[in-house]
């Protein structure tokens, strides 16, 4: 149940980063090397949707999914701080201001 709770906890964070990276508040600092960051988030926020809608039904484990997420989750909030690109370096600020 623990594991269950955990993992749609981190894809509800991805999915306001999604929200939020799609809105154009939150930048990978890659310009147009953005959108390669934003469909692979894209993709795995779909395959993580199917893999928990399946285990739901199934009532499988969720250990390995929430490790796999969580890790996805550790990935993306590291390139949107400290592991951004060169053209918009970190700056000490999570959102981008026009």
């Amino acid at each position: 149940m623990y594991y269950k709770i955990s993992t749609l906890f981190v894809y509800t964070i991805l999915m306001i980063f999604f929200i939020l990276i799609t809105n154009g508040y939150v930048t990978f600092g890659h310009g147009l090397g953005d959108v390669t960051l934003w469909l692979m988030l894209i993709v795995f926020l779909l395959l993580l949707a199917g893999y928990v809608f399946f285990s739901i039904k199934k009532e499988k484990s969720f250990k390995g999914i929430f490790w796999i997420s969580f890790f996805a989750l550790c990935i993306f909030l590291l390139k949107i701080s400290f592991l951004r690109g060169a053209e918009m370096p970190w700056n000490g600020q999570l959102f981008f201001h026009f």
